[in-house]
């Protein structure tokens, strides 16, 4: 199944490390934590009312940092993902 979010959509895959990205072993329950996550498909971007497109901020295969209040949890094929408009991704993760 091809995933194409629409707009301003972002759908995350979580992602559960016991390390930080630069190697730092995370307190015991900080791991299961899922406010970031690997983006696996994004929408075009925001239409604006002159009808241009403002393009996201996340793009496939990137690391995001996102708060899961804005995220919405969706089950595809078996596999959980968060819906989430990418006004509310807060950060991209360097070198992940």
């Amino acid at each position: 199944m091809k995933l194409e979010p629409l707009y301003d959509k972002v759908f995350v895959r979580p992602v559960n490390a016991r390390e930080s990205a630069g190697g730092i072993a995370l307190p015991e329950g900080v791991h299961d934590r899922k406010d970031y996550g690997e983006v696996v498909a994004a929408g075009p971007g925001q239409r604006l009312a002159n009808g241009d497109i403002h393009p996201l901020g996340g793009a496939a295969g990137e690391v995001v940092v996102f708060p899961l209040q804005h995220a919405r949890r969706v089950m595809v094929e078996g596999e959980e993902l968060f819906l989430i408009d990418s006004r509310h991704l807060l950060a991209v993760v360097e070198g992940a």
